[in-house]
């Protein structure tokens, strides 16, 4: 089939009219968000204004959306008075523990006969003990939740407790403290 050299510019110069028609369409999209002089940033929300968003949003299933153009506020005003709800407060449900009673009865245990011990020790202690492999991370997080502090011991060099060195201190100290009435 034979088209004419006229129809296929004119169909090219169609499909570009149409293809820039778009991009147009494209660059003049309204957005439906509030433009920064329709909303009110920062504005002190009347507490009755606040209750009216948490019964229409929350319980009455109004969207988002809906409830940024109703009461021109803003989304992250509406998302705070959403989490101020007190029955919708989510809680986190903690999953089960690992370590048996047992296990955490035997790691303090060995924590308290071996006071130098590392975490990569105690995991070693408890896949022996009770053929259970575990991550330190996890042996941290135990050790942690029960409140034990680890401490990294520091040797004191003999020479810091010279007598001429504590002098030197002390007369530092001294002159820190005059520094300060000035």
């Amino acid at each position: 089939m034979f088209f004419p050299q006229c129809n296929c510019q004119t169909h090219e110069k169609e499909n570009q009219r149409k293809a820039k028609s778009s991009l147009q369409d494209h660059r003049t999209y309204q957005s439906a968000r509030l433009t920064h002089k329709e909303r009110k940033p920062n504005a002190v929300i009347k507490p009755e204004v606040r209750e009216l968003i948490r019964d229409n949003v929350n319980g009455n299933g109004m969207k988002v959306s809906e409830a940024i153009k109703t009461f021109k506020v803003s989304r992250r005003q509406i998302q705070c008075i959403k989490n101020e709800d007190p029955n919708n407060v989510k809680t986190v449900q903690q999953r089960p523990s690992k370590f048996s009673e047992e296990m955490k009865t035997e790691l303090l245990h060995e924590i308290n006969q071996k006071s130098s011990t590392n975490l990569a020790e105690l995991a070693q202690f408890l896949k022996q003990r009770f053929d259970v492999t575990v991550l330190t991370q996890s042996i941290s997080n135990l050790i942690h939740d029960m409140d034990i502090s680890w401490k990294q011991v520091t040797n004191i060099p003999a020479s810091w407790n010279k007598p001429d060195l504590l002098e030197q201190r002390a007369n530092f100290v001294h002159r820190r403290g005059l520094d300060l009435g000035r």
